[in-house]
């Protein structure tokens, strides 16, 4: 996770040495809806100290619930695992 411990609601990570890209697909194809890549800041991921591909974000809201966060979890688990 690159981020300060208490940030706000958006959320930069990586999985392991997984492309972000490979990451996010697998995410979408559970109606997981993430951004995977440089997300137009470049100059910003290479400040964080990404690899290259950049990062996945996922932005939560008000409206989103604990439920959601559960699933999030589960699917990252699932790919790690698979």
């Amino acid at each position: 996770i690159y981020a300060p411990e208490s940030s706000g609601a958006v959320m930069l990570f990586n999985v392991g040495e997984y492309p972000s890209d490979r990451v996010g697909r697998f995410l979408s194809e559970r109606n997981i809806c993430v951004r995977s890549g440089y997300h137009c800041a470049p100059l910003g991921h290479k400040a964080l100290g990404t690899p290259r591909g950049g990062a996945v974000r996922v932005s939560f809201g008000i409206f989103n619930r604990e439920y959601e966060l559960d699933l999030l979890l589960r699917a990252l688990r699932d790919f790690v695992n698979q």
